[in-house]
Order: C-alpha cells, then structure tokens, then sequence
C-alpha cells in the first residue's frame, strides 16, 4: 500500500464497464490507479491516456508490477477464469465481474486458488450495493414482512443490449448475463439458494438479426428453505422503449410484500424524439465523476483490502448464482426440472 494509504490498483478488461471502473478507481480516494490492460492493446491505450495512467500489454505484464494490490477483472464474461487465475499466482485481490464463471469447475477454481492465495476474491454483483435492495433485505430480516415465500423477478432490455452481449455466454446470455443478477439477489433475500430450476425459452426474433442466441426465458425456482420464485429475463423489447433496463423484483412473505420497481425510477422526459426515463443510479456521472451503486461496490472492495475485513460478496456466493444459471440451461435442454448441482 502507498504511503497515502491507497490501494495499488490495475483494470484487466477496459471495454465499456471495465472502463467505469478505470474512471472510479482514478477518483476514489482510497485508490491509486497503477494502470490498465486489455486485449486490444489500442483501447488500453487510448483508456490510459484518458486517465493518465499507464497502459500494459497484457494481464500477466500488469500483474508482474510490484506495486499493485488488487485488480478489477472486467474481461467478457467467458473469460474471466485465466486472468483470476494469474491474479491468485500474482497474491492480488480480486473484484471479477459477474457471473463469476460459466461453469462450476471454473469457479471452484477460482476460489480454491484465492484461499491457497491468501488472497480477496469478491464478485461485482452490483445490486447488492443499491440502497433500495439493502433496504429491502434489511426489512425481511427484521421480520417484518414475515417469512418469505415468494418471489418475482423481472429484468428487460430492448434488442440493442442483446445486440451489445451477443452469444458470448452460448445460446442463453441471457441466463447468465441477465438472471444472475436476480438469483443473487434472490439468493440473500431468501438466505437461502436455489435447489431446482425449471424453465422455457422463446427463441426466433434475435436469429433473424443474425444472433444465434435465445431471445427469453422464464424460470421456476425452488430455494432449499421451501421459498419459490418465477423470473422473466427478455431482451426483444423495441430499440424505442424508453429504458435500457426494466427491472422489477418483488417479495411476498407471510405477514406482507416488498415491491422494487426500477421501470420508471421518476426521471421522465418528453422530447420529440419520445418518452425516456433517465433516472440512472447504477453508475450515474455527477459533474464528471461516477457515482450510484458501482461507486459503493469499489469502495466497499477498498475498505475490504485495507480493513483486511471479509468481502461482502464471496466467490461461494459467485457461485451459487451460476449453479442456479447452469441447472435453468439444462431445463431448457431437457424440458423437466433440473436440480442445481
């Protein structure tokens, strides 16, 4: 750690959201951003001298810098494993994007490697920084709406952002790009996990484009505490809707209901170019700098590294997101429930 008491940080994967994080850790005041890699090496650079830091060659360059302490891995979501890997063998902590992994052997990798390390592993579920899902959890652990026993998860997007992620997780992104952040969330507020997953896919719209990847699924879950859940994940909304994300997740318990709706977050606009809802809290800019949830999400990581606390999202927890994923896709392959494995 430098003598200011920051964090030594680097960024491997500086595409569109590895770059937020470049941005935030050159702001943050517990962080000194040590520099950048990606695999286009002209977008790292073009990244560093933006922010005046440098630009390496690869991870295994970054990582070799005696300096650094920790690293954000923002590399696509298939390849997030090697990089992990090299960051555990370096003894740098870790904050990898989720999901975590596509498959379970590749995630007990990474956290096997981490604890043989010594070394934090946290993965970026970044609803778990939001203020109105903190609240929410905090209510169902008071108890106040009684036992829970069901929940609705929605999140949406317009073709753009299947268009954007294209097949990089196999035929259903979606699942893992998109429901994983439901299944987490789900996952805490049940205290609980998934045990069985049932589900159907419609397909057709986004193979026209060209695409080969599923255009929605809904799943049914079972949670090991009797909990259940039903969850639509669907990215064919028109390019005009007037949100990227249409997300809604609600909680019936025994004794009443808690309901997030982040469709319409009281932020509209009419202009002649239509109806849009500008409210962003995940990683909204206020006079240039980041701030909203992926701002608490890096701050918290910091706290962890330099406070030597527990990270508030482990790899395990990582990892029972993409068992639920996994056992959704092979529902979808056998058409019967699946357990998670």
């Amino acid at each position: 750690m430098t003598k200011q008491g920051k964090v030594n940080v680097g960024v491997i994967g500086v595409g569109w959201f590895g770059e937020f994080h470049a941005r935030l850790y050159k702001q943050l005041q517990g962080a000194n951003l040590v520099g950048v890699c990606d695999a286009d090496f002209q977008r790292a650079k073009v990244v560093a001298e933006r922010l005046g830091t440098r630009a390496y060659a690869d991870s295994e360059e970054l990582l070799a810098e005696q300096s650094l302490e920790a690293v954000s891995i923002c590399t696509s979501d298939q390849h997030h494993l090697e990089p992990v890997l090299q960051a555990c063998q370096a003894r740098k902590h870790i904050l990898v994007e989720k999901p975590l992994a596509l498959s379970l052997t590749d995630c007990d990798q990474m956290i096997a490697a981490s604890k043989a390390a010594g070394v934090h592993l946290m993965v970026a579920h970044i609803l778990r920084f939001s203020q109105r899902y903190v609240e929410a959890r905090k209510l169902i652990q008071s108890g106040e709406i009684g036992q829970v026993r069901h929940f609705y998860g929605r999140r949406n997007n317009p073709r753009r952002a299947a268009r954007r992620l294209g097949s990089r997780c196999g035929y259903h992104t979606i699942v893992f790009h998109n429901a994983v952040h439901d299944i987490d969330i789900m996952n805490w507020f049940a205290d609980s996990e998934v045990v069985e997953a049932y589900a159907i896919a419609q397909s057709g719209e986004m193979e026209k484009e060209g695409f080969y990847m599923s255009d929605c699924v809904l799943s049914m879950l079972k949670f090991q505490n009797g909990a259940a859940a039903v969850m639509e994940n669907c990215w064919i909304y028109p390019d005009t809707y007037p949100t990227l994300v249409d997300a809604v997740t609600e909680v019936t318990g025994t004794h009443g209901k808690i309901v997030l709706d982040f469709r319409n977050q009281g932020a509209i606009s009419y202009t002649n170019k239509g109806v849009g809802y500008f409210e962003n809290s995940y990683w909204p800019e206020i006079y240039g700098l980041v701030s909203g949830d992926l701002h608490q999400e890096l701050e918290h990581f910091l706290h962890c590294i330099t406070e030597d606390l527990p990270v508030p999202v482990t790899g395990e927890d990582g990892r029972k997101a993409v068992a639920a994923a996994n056992a959704i896709v092979a529902s979808l392959s056998s058409g019967k429930p699946e357990p998670v494995k």
